[in-house]
This record gives C-alpha cells, structure tokens and sequence, in this order.
C-alpha cells in the first residue's frame, strides 16, 4: 500500500446505499486513527465497500493493492455490481 513498510488497513461502509471505502495506513506505533484514503461510490443501491480486501501487489510496481465490491453499481443492466482494484503506491 504504502512506502512505509507498515501494513494498512481497509474498511469499506455500505451504507447509506452508495457507500465508500476508506484506507488506514499503518505506522511503527499502529495504525493512523484517521483515514488516509477515501473513495465513496457513485450511485444509490451501489453498496461500494460490502467486500473490501487488502491484496497482494496485482499489478507489481512493489506496493499491495486494495480491492472493492459494489454489487449494486448500474451499467446497462440493473445490479450487474463491478469489482474494483485500487493501486497502491507510495505516501
């Protein structure tokens, strides 16, 4: 995730409908008690953030990655969801 060398930690929120997912970056005393990192979603029902996961480096530039759920999220169909991978880098 980070330059650092300490973990992180992902939380995503469902709720209310549109969600988000947020990034605590760890420190040599814990993690930060604020978030580094936010995205929130785009659309109501969208539920970004049911599923988030802290990855392995899946594009291998030397950081971990943060991968998302939004199963509720809308292209043409209704509900066909997305999963989305959100590169980590150095902060």
């Amino acid at each position: 995730m980070g330059a650092s060398g300490y973990g992180g930690y992902g939380v995503g929120d469902a709720e209310p409908n549109i969600g988000q997912v947020y990034l605590f970056l760890g420190t040599a005393t814990g993690l930060t008690r604020t978030w580094a990192w936010l995205v929130e979603g785009t659309q109501n029902g969208e539920f970004l953030g049911i599923g988030v996961s802290i990855s392995a480096d899946t594009n291998g530039d030397g950081f971990k990655d943060v991968l998302a759920t939004a199963p509720g999220w809308d292209d043409w169909t209704l509900d066909n969801g997305l999963a989305l991978a959100f590169l980590g880098a150095a902060f």
